[in-house]
């Protein structure tokens, strides 16, 4: 129970809990997380750019239904002026200093879409502005949710929006206070269970990436720790033929060598099982060598053995979703491989597998299996 501990104190990650940005010796993770943080949403970040254009335009069709008289100044508004910042939005994800800016590009497209709708509720004649805040709701989760942008900014875009059309609200538009306390209320939860939403998202992120740099350092320990024992082992043992106090002096540094390096594997051992990411280590001809509990409840094994069983070379529906083939690659070829696959395993669990394979080598540098993190 000690060492559990222990190794979970280790891996336990220092971040800001107001902003989740990286502190203390974790900081210098913290740009190279957000250049990975950019380089896994720019698909996402494009479709919901996609998605939100669709359908902020095709809510144009209320307009012409509830409020005719005024729909060619609300439209001035939605396609004059929010459609073509969307677009240019869109547009940029494809320009080499998008990454740079994504965050406040991002936060600015939903900016510009919430204080359009609040243009519209101030616009539009009662009784029907009275239900129109909920579309503010979507923007607000849409922001919050499925664009990539980080706690925050999603925050700071969500309050200030809120607070915009409280504002207006209660100065510009004539409604039943009854109404307006409604609609506030509403909106303010909605700010909050999106807060809520994003904050975890993006904690769960962070956490993967923390981890996945600790099992690396792990890993470069343990294997500075063989190649420092085999070059021990190659200088000491030239000189046996010398004297037998050479033997003892040499017995005694490796003995310390070894001491060390079963050390940092227990390390490692206890890492790898308390991780809350997947982790199989696969050898030359396919067969499972090791799994960890996370890897057997995200494919639903009954236990370590079951999936020892499995060859992942040949075993038939990882051949049929090309997984196969990735642990193929990578044996033959020593370089890592990415991908993003749905997979239904051997136990019926129906899952969407994100993993990294990476070779495992000998001291002399030879492929001897993959690793595999997902």
């Amino acid at each position: 129970m000690d060492r559990v501990k222990t190794a979970y104190s280790r891996t336990k990650m220092d971040y800001s809990p107001a902003t989740l940005s990286f502190r203390g010796d974790a900081a210098p993770l913290e740009e190279p997380f957000r250049e990975t943080y950019v380089a896994l949403s720019l698909r996402r970040v494009r479709i919901g750019l996609a998605v939100g254009v669709a359908f902020y335009t095709i809510f144009g069709i209320l307009d012409l239904l509830l409020t005719p008289a005024v729909a060619p100044t609300i439209w001035l508004v939605r396609y004059g002026i929010v459609v073509p910042i969307a677009v240019l939005a869109f547009l940029a994800t494809y320009a080499r200093w998008f990454p740079r800016y994504m965050q406040p590009i991002l936060a600015g497209v939903v900016f510009a879409a919430g204080a359009s709708l609040v243009a519209i509720i101030v616009l539009t004649p009662p009784p029907t502005t009275y239900t129109r805040y909920a579309g503010l709701i979507l923007i607000s989760m849409f922001g919050y949710t499925l664009l990539g942008i980080r706690f925050v900014w999603a925050t700071a875009v969500g309050w200030t929006l809120a607070l915009l059309y409280m504002a207006l609200s209660f100065l510009l538009v004539d409604r039943p206070m009854e109404a307006e306390l409604n609609n506030s209320f509403y909106l303010i939860g909605a700010n909050l269970l999106g807060m809520f939403a994003c904050y975890s998202i993006e904690h769960g992120l962070r956490r993967d990436f923390y981890l996945a740099h600790r099992l690396q350092q792990e890993e470069d320990k343990v294997r500075e720790a063989n190649e420092e024992l085999a070059e021990r082992v190659r200088e000491r043992t030239a000189r046996l033929e010398s004297a037998n106090e050479a033997l003892r002096v040499e017995m005694l540094v490796r003995s310390r060598a070894e001491r060390a390096l079963r050390d940092s594997e227990e390390r490692y051992r206890l890492l790898v099982e308390n991780s809350p990411l997947g982790i199989l280590l696969v050898d030359r001809h396919g067969w499972i060598v090791d799994v960890n509990p996370a890897l057997l409840d995200i494919m639903g094994s009954p236990s370590a053995e079951a999936t020892r069983a499995i060859n992942v070379l040949t075993f038939p529906p990882l051949v049929e979703t090309d997984i196969a083939e990735d642990f193929s690659r990578c044996l033959e070829t020593g370089e890592p491989v990415s991908a993003d696959r749905p997979y239904t395993s051997k136990w019926g669990k129906e899952t969407h597998l994100r993993y990294h394979l990476a070779a495992t080598r000998d001291p002399d540098g030879a492929i001897i299996g993959v690793q595999g993190i997902f």
